[in-house]
């Protein structure tokens, strides 16, 4: 995820991983994905509540043990994988410093409004 990207926030890319097998030994491999929330906030004025949420997949984590060729999930079965999608969820923010966040916080909203009203009339 690339918070300074406004376009496209989530950039997808490939991980790579090894296994080192043994003859005599059967891997079984387990690969959890995770289904993640990104809440993006990007209005510059801050009046409108405009939420854009997306959702993306992240790789969470891997799991593996290892187990006798003869006498695990098959016989000569060196290699098992399963892709599994997991329970648990990130959720990301993104939110834009606004107009309304500079006018609260040089002494409030009414009396930032109160001020400008003043310099306008006279």
């Amino acid at each position: 995820m690339n918070t300074n990207d406004y376009v496209n926030p989530v950039h997808h890319f490939l991980d790579d991983y090894w296994v080192s097998l043994d003859p005599n030994r059967g891997v079984f491999y387990q690969s959890y994905f995770k289904n993640n929330i990104l809440n993006l906030y990007d209005d510059y004025l801050g009046f409108i509540n405009a939420l854009v949420t997306r959702n993306f997949y992240q790789h969470s984590v891997d799991k593996y043990f290892t187990m006798d060729v003869n006498a695990g999930t098959g016989v000569g079965c060196y290699f098992e994988q399963d892709f599994k999608i997991d329970k648990e969820y990130d959720i990301y923010e993104r939110k834009v410093y606004s107009l309304s966040n500079v006018l609260s916080d040089t002494g409030g909203f009414y009396n930032s409004l109160f001020f400008i009203g003043l310099i306008i009339y006279s």
